[in-house]
């Protein structure tokens, strides 16, 4: 709002305020337009309007400005009347040098890529560098050279790894010397059921199973009893427990035949449909001689024309492969 203008009442000085009114009314029409600090007409700065007058040289870098290397003319002072400059600054970027030709005679080699890393250690590579799968080497040496290959500090577990060219062979021996600890047999008939030698109620031993409380390895039953253990086939069959007559824990006196699979009694077969049989002949501080015998026993009761290949190792040692 202006200025407070008060009125005097009264004909001759209301006629000289109205005078008054006029001629300020008139020297407001009579000043020049002040522009406005937003811009003109549109909404548009006038900032705005000038940057799109100006040619396209004022747009370029200016000296003190340096985005990249190179090198910038700086140009000549420009008169404070002309708007533009003509000769504004100009970017020149610095040449990039030429590459060196390969010298004459030498060809370039090809990239090799990076052989992978092994993801053995290196106690493991010093092991398997003392044994060649090309030289299948006599059992006795092959029992010799465990002792210097094997890596962990325990007694380690000795197998027997067979290739074997049908996977339905099959075979069931006693092995002459217990490989490792010896199994604990259960057997149960209608008379009573026995754990390793301890005798246990029936009731009980069929509770401890569907409660999966198993602290057997072998399982021997008589035809008179399975159907009581059919409907325990899911718990004992993916444990490999299940009574079955081929592999012969179905049989008329469980107890006796208990002292057999004690004593040692293995069932040989691929493993899951593969030409591949894994058993334990023995521990590594067992004699060489007992394991030998063992590994003999094997070969005979398969028989040599069906084992392609046959290795042997412990638990965390490289393969010696034997010869048959």
């Amino acid at each position: 709002m202006g200025k407070m203008r008060p009125k005097v009442l009264g004909t001759e000085d209301e006629a000289k305020q109205k005078e008054k009114e006029k001629v300020r009314h008139e020297q407001k029409k009579l000043r020049a337009p002040r522009p406005r600090q937003g811009g003109a007409e549109g909404g548009q700065s006038s900032g705005l309007k000038e940057h799109i007058a100006k040619p396209v040289e004022e747009s370029r870098v200016k000296p003190k400005e340096k985005k990249e290397a190179g090198v910038v003319i700086p140009s000549s002072p420009s008169s404070p009347s002309s708007p533009v400059s003509p000769l504004s600054p100009v970017f020149v970027p610095s040449p990039t040098p030429p590459k060196s030709p390969a010298p004459a005679g030498r060809p370039e080699l090809p990239k090799v890529p990076k052989p992978p890393k092994s993801s053995r250690s290196a106690a493991y590579r010093r092991a398997k560098a003392l044994t060649d799968r090309t030289k299948p080497l006599p059992v006795n040496e092959a029992l010799a050279l465990l002792p210097k290959i094997h890596l962990a500090r325990f007694n380690e577990t000795v197998e027997l790894v067979l290739n074997v060219v049908d996977k339905n062979v099959k075979a069931t021996l006693t092995l002459p010397h217990i490989a490792g600890k010896k199994a604990r047999v259960a057997t149960f008939s209608e008379k009573r059921a026995v754990i390793d030698g301890k005798e246990i109620a029936t009731g009980d031993f069929l509770k401890n199973i569907e409660e999966g409380k198993i602290d057997f390895a072998v399982l021997l039953a008589s035809p008179a009893v399975i159907p009581s253990l059919a409907r325990f086939a899911k718990i004992l069959g993916p444990r490999g427990l299940m009574p079955n007559p081929k592999a012969g824990t179905i049989c008329p006196n469980p107890e006796k035949e208990a002292e057999k699979f004690s004593a040692g009694q293995i069932t040989l077969k691929p493993v899951s449909e593969s030409f591949v049989i894994q058993t334990v002949v023995g521990k590594l501080s067992s004699p060489a001689k007992d394991i030998e015998e063992n590994i003999v026993a094997i070969f005979t009761a398969l028989g040599p024309i069906k084992i392609a290949s046959a290795f042997l190792k412990s638990t965390m040692s490289p393969a010696v492969r034997l010869k048959i």
